[in-house]
């Protein structure tokens, strides 16, 4: 099967490749993990920190730049969002995570094994207030490439790579979160991963003409997945892993699946395009899955000083129909947080975006 195939995140993925800072690649050099949660009275969690922020990005000019972002998404659809930049000086480094200045931190629990067993995450930003534990149920971090480091693209002479490694694919949190002068008690599923690049042409429409990406908990069903197209000089060639985890335990895994747009619609709060409705087909050996994403509430469409790119991220309705040997096994609904991203050259952004 093709589970078989993946590599089990090292202990060496867990920390800060800082080295990226000394290759021909450094001034295009990014780190930060990336937290999803999803949880109960419809609250959602976005939480993104760098130990060097993405050059271009926010006024970040260079490399080395820590940052703390976030997004909390409220159940009435509106967002508070804030990214917070420190000095180089401000960041501390752990053995997993760190510390950003006095007032964030994201610090994890890991054994031997390179497998993160609880994380942390406390922040005081922009009026929010969040103090979350991470207890790990799919706790086995995994790589798509043989490669001992990992990296998706590497080149050792100019030490320039790139790599995306789910790190904690599925967690059960439970913490506050204050915001507005109140405080409310949330539980409810999270993703955590790491993204790391100083290659020039790299996540984000300079390297990818577009691309769907994101997370889903359906029961005890977690999935992450990216559909990834390049750009017309390599071709339009997709990176497409499907992985499917039932509890602990990978039930599915492809480089080969397809995330389909059916539909667009303008959303009616920002004005903005977006994909309404969608549908996934994953195989695996005698193990099928469809999926169809609707219902979506938009929690972010970007809007940067990066100018050759734009993308929204959404908290969408999923339904999982699982089959084996071609007879059903499995249908339940979740949560699914997916991305849609493109290149401004893949579509003519400012005819469709209403104003």
């Amino acid at each position: 099967m093709a589970k078989n195939i993946l590599r089990r995140n090292s202990v060496d993925t867990l920390r800060w490749h800082t080295e990226l800072m000394q290759g021909v690649g450094k001034e295009n050099y990014m780190e930060y993990l990336w937290f999803d949660g999803v949880f109960d009275g419809g609250y959602y969690l976005r939480v993104a920190p760098f130990n060097s922020h993405a050059p271009g990005s926010h006024g970040v000019k260079g490399s080395g730049i820590p940052s703390f972002g976030f997004d909390l998404g409220l159940p009435d659809g509106s967002v508070i969002d804030h990214v917070e930049i420190y000095k180089p000086e401000e960041f501390k480094s752990a053995e997993f995570g760190g510390y950003w200045g006095d007032n964030a931190l994201l610090i994890g629990k890991v054994n031997d094994k390179g497998e993160i067993l609880e994380y942390q995450i406390k922040f005081d930003l922009n009026n929010v207030q969040v103090d979350l534990t991470a207890t790990c149920v799919a706790k086995t971090g995994i790589q798509f490439v043989e490669n001992d480091n990992g990296y998706s693209y590497y080149h050792p002479q100019k030490q320039v790579a790139m790599g995306w490694w789910p790190m904690a694919p599925r967690s059960e949190v439970k913490g506050t979160i204050s915001f507005n002068g109140k405080t409310i008690n949330v539980q409810g599923p999270a993703y955590l991963d790491k993204q790391v690049s100083n290659k020039d042409e790299t996540f984000g429409g300079t390297g990818q003409a577009w691309w769907t990406w994101g997370h889903f908990f359906c029961g005890p069903y977690t999935a992450t997945f990216t559909d990834s197209a390049a750009t017309a000089k390599y071709k339009y060639r997709h990176f497409s892993p499907f992985i499917l985890w039932k509890g602990s335990e990978i039930v599915l895994a492809t480089l080969d699946h397809t995330t389909i747009v059916e539909q667009y619609s303008i959303d009616k709060v920002t004005n903005k395009f977006y994909p309404s409705v969608l549908s996934q087909k994953a195989k695996d050996g005698s193990v099928e899955v469809y999926t169809q994403i609707t219902n979506g509430v938009v929690t972010e469409v970007k809007e940067t000083s990066l100018e050759y790119v734009k993308y929204v991220r959404q908290v969408a309705d999923i339904n999982l129909e699982v089959f084996r040997f071609g007879g059903f096994y499995d249908e339940i609904q979740g949560k699914m947080i997916i991305e849609y991203g493109a290149g401004m050259h893949y579509m003519p952004w400012d005819k469709i975006d209403c104003k």
